[in-house]
């Protein structure tokens, strides 16, 4: 949230760090410096009650683009609804522990997506949706630190 702060306050992404004690004053890599305005942007708008509903929006859009993914996975669709329902559950009682509001709740909201697009375009084959996958990557790049899963599922697509 501090971060955050200092990022909204002085318009600076990159400030000199003020939050540790061996690097007092140095310059500090903020390469999330995106979700962390992010978040405290909801803090300032609700408290840590908007924080948790931001969370709650940020994991729920990712588990729509994951369920729209999977159920297009599967060739009959009523099919494709149950397994993907089924999987979905199970991925959330695994991640439970790691919903915790942090820069990286981002990636999985920009992998799902990436996740989305490039599925979109294999079963449509319209190139159109994979002009918005650089607008995700530069997202996620400002997000978080996870902005290589971006070109890594791009490139296990393409290799496939």
């Amino acid at each position: 949230l501090k971060r955050g702060e200092v990022v909204y306050e002085t318009g600076k992404i990159n400030s000199p760090d003020s939050f540790s004690y061996t690097f007092y004053g140095e310059k500090q890599f903020n390469g999330e410096w995106l979700a962390d305005l992010s978040i405290y942007i909801s803090y300032a708008l609700g408290g840590f009650a908007g924080v948790n509903l931001f969370k709650a929006a940020i994991v729920l859009c990712s588990f729509i683009l994951l369920f729209l993914t999977l159920r297009d996975s599967f060739d009959d669709r009523r099919l494709g609804v149950y397994l993907s329902i089924g999987i979905l559950v199970i991925v959330l009682f695994s991640l439970r522990t790691r919903l915790i509001v942090r820069p990286y709740l981002f990636s999985y909201l920009f992998i799902s997506a990436f996740l989305y697009m490039i599925n979109r375009y294999d079963k449509n084959q319209n190139p159109r949706i994979l002009y918005f996958l650089p607008f995700a990557e530069i997202l996620l790049a400002n997000t978080s630190k996870g902005a290589f899963y971006g070109p890594l599922i791009l490139f296990i697509f393409v290799i496939s």
